[in-house]
């Protein structure tokens, strides 16, 4: 929700969350996929300190140790 409304110090707060959450192991399928999109729709903010939340996000997200996606999650969640 606080993605949502696309004001940077809520998105920026939210972003850390998922980091966290990420990090933890502590997301499953279906919320990395909603993350997905989400981080998608939030690249098109002009704001350097969202974009770089997003890279942030993306590299946890991409590392196998930490979460291990199924092979149709990602197209899924990019509208593939």
């Amino acid at each position: 929700m606080a993605c949502a409304t696309k004001h940077p110090p809520l998105v920026i707060m939210s972003l850390n969350a998922m980091q966290r959450l990420s990090s933890c192991g502590a997301l499953s399928a279906s919320s990395v996929a909603m993350l997905i999109g989400t981080l998608r729709i939030l690249s098109e903010s002009t704001q350097s300190d969202i974009l770089l939340r997003i890279l942030q996000t993306l590299s946890l997200l991409a590392n196998p140790a930490t979460f291990e996606a199924g092979e149709e999650t990602i197209p899924q969640a990019l509208g593939n």
